[in-house]
């Protein structure tokens, strides 16, 4: 509706001048008319409970609530109906087994039942107040329940609030009243009765329980068996959070019932409805409060431990303690040493350092590993076998060090960030060889590199877990016999192949015993070694060119004063081979230039001629011979040569046009020709050493010691830790080379001479192309070293590393708090188990008592590796009582029998125990049986409980 004013025929006159207006008034009203659908909206729902065993469940359930209710939804514009006309949602199910088992018949009556939750401290998977099977049973079934509370909140404000209700769009809504929405509700209003609260009790706490009316018409009280000594709250402070909460429950309710209609009207929205989503909130409010009280146990527990401790415990700070632990538990001779070896002869200054270096990750240093380490000399054994190629193999005869590594592995950290570090003195050298055994007596190595004049090589170290044997077992238990064995097969090949190997040679004694030297003869002879190593390196100069073949009655000096004559007659003729080579370079450049130079004023003059008689010159023409040593001769003497008449006009005109061209061009390519015709080089001669045959390999014959069999070592832990590590936390660890390398590098001898501030060596970065050179190198050298395997390698050293992995499904915090499991205990008896084996492959005699040190730990630690449980009483309550019965004890376990008798004689308890028959107490035997384990003997005792 809308109006308008209008004027017209307006005139006046001024000054006593009379005036007349008219004025119309027009009202213009507008109507839309709407058309309205009504629809009828009636839903239903029911909360019932039934049992899943009763094959009548549908017909023998009860119903807890249920509500049917319809109501108008009006709708404009389209006429389609805005639902299905019929939908059926699929129900919503939520098992209450869990707590109904919780529930026990009352003592008083048999109308109400006593709520009693209790934890089996005896039970194997019980660890902590958080970590048992009851708590996560408990935790799993309020979860559900809280998942299952969430879906019916969201059927109301999702569905039938949001979906429904949201569809109804009349065209006035004036008279109608907003009732408030179902998602604005929340239970902040509500009292939660679950806080982690305890109190010290000295056991004269009362039970001050006031509100005997409420517990009479309670269905469900709480059990009154309570522990005297417990730290939890009484049954009447708990009675005291149940009112409160009944309190603030009854406010809740009395404000929905003022906001929303009431349930006996037909509406889909009412205090029914509000009610059950205000529930539905406060279960998940209280299962959230529930899990994290939890949990707070589970955080105060670690405080404590923090506090104790003084820091967080990371895994740094475990190896390092574990490290100053081997030192007070092992015997002197026996000690966890760092493998950090120098390159040295006796009573020589070192050539150099070779380490297997960690990173610590909280200050980035580096420090050694620590292994069990087992010395074995080379003369007592075989020879180690080390093929270099398909023609060659070479016989080292030095010592052997087989070192045992136990790693360590927290499921927060990684395996860790290892180096082989080589590091060499000024004027000193040796060869490192990286690789792995490839059985009782051959080394095969992957990688090789010379290490000189102050270099640093870092070699990034791989480590590969391998599945432990009971994994292993399992995983092939269900497959077939062919498939079974080829699954054994290839483990047996990863075992064998996971033992890391690394050997270092020096090379002055080598080279002393290759060129007929004394020994300590080339310690002095700086320049010397250096032009040997050239000489073997770079030009591969075979050694009986430099080696000394004169009457081995000679002395020292005369033999030393024969090979620097050799070595200076073989520089010499490099000298003069590299000036020669050198000159003919610099002819063939001059060459080239020429040639370059003829052409281009061949050129000109060809233009010339083709511009004064029209005809292509033929550049064979003007070069002797005919032919023209260039890229394009083969094709330039394919030419027609020019007719006789051409010809000579040809040359007439380049006599008459300019003299001094032709003469230059025809003087400039016979000169070249020449040039080139006289300096083609000859190919160069080849050196074959003579009495060598390069296709056969020496086989050397077995000592009367035999050679020890590394890769059974791995084999042996294997089968070692599958029958006594019960938790199966050892696993196998091979050791790879990784790229890329990194190589430092003085920049020259005087770069830190005379400096205050010492410069940074040049870091290189070697990749697969640099490391390969480096190696084709190192073995050329090695090659040379050992005259193609017929001279042994004697003055090398062979480190064979075994490691395995204790491997953590927590970290260091949460393995003491959350899994309550000592760590130091599970290390320490699998590093005795493998000092055992490592100290017993040279001496079978070595037995693990002579492994251990004194102290009081030397009989706990026998019984850890022995499997020998420790009995003692773990019960801590007043009312402990044990069921009487018959346990049986091998012999081997006598003296444990014996500490348990001793023990029972003060402890009620153990007294009960071993007097469980009074009447045939004298004639019966206690034995125990010897695959028996602690927690099934506890297990006789009477189940104690957590009281909640």
């Amino acid at each position: 509706e809308s109006s308008k004013t209008t004027t017209t025929g307006a005139s006046s006159l001024f000054y006593g001048s009379s005036s007349s207006q008219q004025q119309t008034n027009m009202r213009q009203q507008v109507v839309q008319k709407v058309r309205e659908y009504h629809w009828k909206v009636t839903c239903q729902y029911r909360v019932y409970c039934y049992d899943v065993n009763d094959p009548l469940k549908n017909h023998n359930s009860i119903d807890l609530l249920a509500r049917s209710a319809s109501t108008t939804i009006t709708t404009t514009g389209s006429r389609e109906s805005p639902f299905p006309s019929h939908t059926k949602h699929s129900p919503i199910f939520h098992d209450f087994t869990w707590i109904l088992r919780q529930m026990k018949e009352g003592e008083d009556d048999g109308q109400r039942r006593t709520c009693c939750f209790e934890i089996d401290r005896l039970k194997s998977g019980c660890f902590t107040p958080r970590r048992n099977d009851e708590i996560d049973d408990a935790i799993y079934f309020f979860d559900t329940l809280s998942s299952w509370f969430s879906k019916i909140r969201s059927h109301f404000t999702n569905h039938i609030e949001g979906t429904i209700l949201a569809k109804h769009d009349p065209a006035s809504s004036v008279n109608e009243k907003v009732a408030p929405e179902l998602k604005s509700i929340f239970d902040a209003q509500i009292f939660t009765p679950v806080l982690p609260l305890m109190e010290p009790n000295n056991g004269n706490n009362i039970d001050n329980t006031t509100n005997t009316q409420g517990i009479s018409r309670s269905l469900l009280v709480l059990c009154t068996n309570q522990n005297s000594s417990s730290p939890l709250l009484s049954l009447g402070d708990i009675e005291f959070f149940l009112n409160e909460q009944r309190r603030s429950i009854g406010e809740a309710m009395t404000t929905l019932t003022a906001v929303f209609p009431s349930h006996q009207l037909m509406k889909l929205v009412t205090v029914a409805e509000a009610s059950l989503v205000l529930f539905s909130s406060s279960v998940v409010t209280l299962f959230n409060q529930y899990q994290q009280s939890i949990e707070y146990i589970e955080e105060m527990l670690r405080s404590q431990l923090v506090t104790a401790i003084g820091k967080e415990i990371n895994p740094e700070d475990f190896n390092r303690f574990v490290s100053f632990h081997n030192r007070k538990i092992f015997a002197p001779q026996f000690r966890p040493t760092s493998f950090s070896y120098t390159v040295r002869r006796p009573n020589h200054y070192p050539d150099g350092v070779i380490a297997i270096e960690s990173k610590i990750s909280d200050t980035g240093k580096t420090e050694p590993i620590n292994t069990h380490t087992c010395y074995i000399p080379g003369d007592e054994k075989d020879a180690m076998m080390i093929p270099i190629n398909s023609s060659t193999t070479l016989e080292m005869t030095g010592d052997r060090y087989l070192h045992g590594w136990m790693n360590h592995r927290f499921e927060s950290s990684s395996i860790g960030s290892y180096t082989l570090t080589a590091r060499a003195r000024q004027f000193s050298s040796f060869m490192l060889l990286v690789g792995v055994l490839g059985g009782a007596n051959v080394f095969e190595p992957k990688d090789a590199i010379i290490v000189q004049n102050k270099d640093e090589i870092l070699i990034p170290l791989l480590l590969k877990e391998l599945p432990s044997a009971k994994e292993f077992k399992d995983s092939i238990s269900s497959l077939s016999p062919e498939q079974q064995r080829f699954a054994k097969a290839f483990r047996g090949m990863q075992l064998e192949s996971s033992v890391f190997a690394v050997c270092v040679i020096q090379l002055k004694p080598q080279l002393e015993a290759l060129l007929g030297l004394p020994e300590n003869a080339l310690t002095k002879e700086i320049k010397l070694t250096q032009d040997l190593l050239s000489l073997f390196v770079h030009y591969q100069i075979p050694s009986d060119l430099l080696s000394f073949d004169g009457p081995e009655d000679f002395s020292k000096v005369n033999k030393l004063h024969a090979v620097k004559k050799h070595v200076a007659t073989v520089m010499e003729v490099i000298s003069e081979t590299k000036k020669s080579e050198l000159e003919e370079m610099e002819q063939r450049a001059q060459l080239e230039k020429n040639k370059l130079e003829a052409e281009k004023r061949f050129e000109e003059v060809r233009k010339r001629v083709s511009a004064t008689q029209g005809t292509n010159l033929n550049p064979t023409l003007a070069i002797p011979g005919g032919q023209m040593h260039h890229p394009l001769s083969a094709a330039l003497s394919k030419a027609v040569p020019l007719p006789e008449d051409i010809a000579a006009a040809a040359s007439v005109e380049l006599v008459g046009g300019d003299d001094k061209v032709t003469d230059e061009v025809s003087e400039s390519i016979s000169r070249s020709n020449h040039a080139y015709a006289s300096s083609s080089p000859s190919p160069p001669s080849v050196f074959q050493p003579e009495g060598l045959d390069r296709g056969t390999v020496t086989t050397i014959k077995k000592g009367e010691e035999g050679a020890i069999d590394f890769t059974n070592i791995p084999k042996q832990l294997d089968s070692l830790f599958e029958e006594k590590n019960s938790d199966d936390s050892v696993r196998a660890t091979t050791i790879e080379t990784q790229l890329p390398w990194l190589r430092l590098r003085q920049e020259g001898l005087l770069s830190n001479a005379g400096n205050f501030q010492k410069k940074k060596p040049i870091a290189t970065k070697m990749d697969d192309e640099l490391c390969g050179y480096e190696n084709d190198k190192a073995l050329d050298l090695l090659d040379a070293l050992s005259r193609s395997g017929t001279l042994p390698l004697k003055y090398a050293e062979l480190h064979v590393v075994v490691a395995m992995t204790h491997c953590f499904e927590n970290d260091v915090m949460g393995t003491v708090i959350q899994d309550n499991v000592n760590p130091i205990e599970k290390v320490e008896r699998s590093i005795f188990m493998l000092a055992n084996t490592i100290h017993g492959t040279n001496n079978t005699d070595t037995t693990m008592d002579q492994i251990i040190s004194e102290g009081p730990h030397r009989q706990r630690i026998l019984n850890a590796v022995n499997d020998t449980p420790l009995l003692t009483n773990t019960c801590n309550s007043d009312d402990t009582t044990s069921e009487k019965g018959e346990i049986t004890v091998t012999e081997s376990l006598q003296e444990v029998v014996g500490v348990v008798q001793e023990q029972a004689k003060e402890d009620p308890v153990q007294q009960d125990l071993s007097t469980s028959n009074d009447d045939t107490a004298e004639s019966s035997e206690i034995t125990l049986q010897q695959d028996l384990q602690q927690k099934k003997l506890l297990g006789q005792y009477k189940k104690k409980n957590f009281t909640c």
